[in-house]
């Protein structure tokens, strides 16, 4: 596995994390999880490569306390 593929492996981890807890706390960044949080880390996912699936992410706007 190469640097990269690992960087890789990393940011769709975070992601599926970010889309999962969107409006809590992040064991990651140690702040809310924001729309614009998930969109800053999916540009980079795709610039190093990553393939976003077909599959929507089903989020529960309902729990976001703040943007």
């Amino acid at each position: 596995m190469t640097d990269k593929q690992y960087v890789v492996g990393v940011l769709r981890d975070m992601l599926n994390y970010y889309y999962d807890n969107i409006g809590k706390k992040s064991k990651y960044a140690r702040e809310i999880i924001t729309p614009k949080m998930i969109g800053t880390l999916t540009t980079r996912y795709l610039e190093l490569g990553g393939k976003l699936t077909s599959e929507p992410n089903e989020v529960d706007w309902g729990e976001v306390q703040e943007v």
